[in-house]
């Protein structure tokens, strides 16, 4: 049985190989986007609990991204997962699930990833008993 459903966004192409192989391998449904704004029709489509999201990209940041996912009131987490500077308390202020900086360790990954999880799904079953 898998762990979740989890969408990378992230323009660094070597970063999205070896973290979706991990996932992969550690029992996670695993989507990749190197836009955000193919991200938008792989959120709609896929679903996923946890969106691992990057800050500094071309073209559509993950900061402006981010609001939009909150708006549409998907039963999707977001961690921000960047190796950017940024305003901690700006990005903060969307509620992101958690922020992790890159570089980071993996099991700092997994356990974020699974609380994003715990927390969609606490949120779908509110929603379908409201």
């Amino acid at each position: 049985m898998k762990k979740g459903r989890v969408l990378i966004i992230d323009d660094d192409l070597t970063f999205l190989e070896e973290i979706s192989s991990i996932l992969l391998d550690a029992g996670y449904e695993v989507a990749t986007c190197g836009k955000a704004v193919e991200a938008i029709h792989v959120i709609r489509m896929n679903n996923p609990q946890c969106i691992l999201l990057d800050i500094n990209m071309p073209g559509m940041k993950g900061d402006v991204l981010l609001p939009w996912i909150n708006s549409q009131k998907f039963n999707s987490e977001v961690v921000i997962c960047s190796g950017a500077v940024f305003n901690e308390e700006e990005v903060g202020a969307m509620e992101p699930a958690g922020i992790l900086k890159k570089p980071f360790k993996m099991n700092d990954l997994i356990d974020m990833i699974d609380s994003a999880i715990m927390l969609a799904s606490q949120k779908s079953s509110h929603r379908k008993s409201a």
